[in-house]
């Protein structure tokens, strides 16, 4: 299941450990928007992301 971000929780920092320690890029900092976002097209469900973010904002996508 894909990933999404709860931007309540997230400090939408442009330093977000999600994008660094994502394996295909799918994360990225958007800086025109000042927020990270994720590419679904590139997300393949490791959840590297949701593992490490210090602020819980990265969740399981729910079916």
């Amino acid at each position: 299941m894909p990933v999404t971000l709860d931007y309540n929780k997230c400090d939408n920092a442009p330093a977000c450990v999600g994008v660094r320690v994502c394996p295909t890029n799918a994360m990225t900092y958007d800086y025109s928007a000042s927020k990270p976002v994720i590419d679904e097209s590139l997300c393949v469900d490791c959840n590297v992301c949701v593992q490490y973010c210090p602020h819980a904002a990265i969740e399981v996508a729910q079916a």
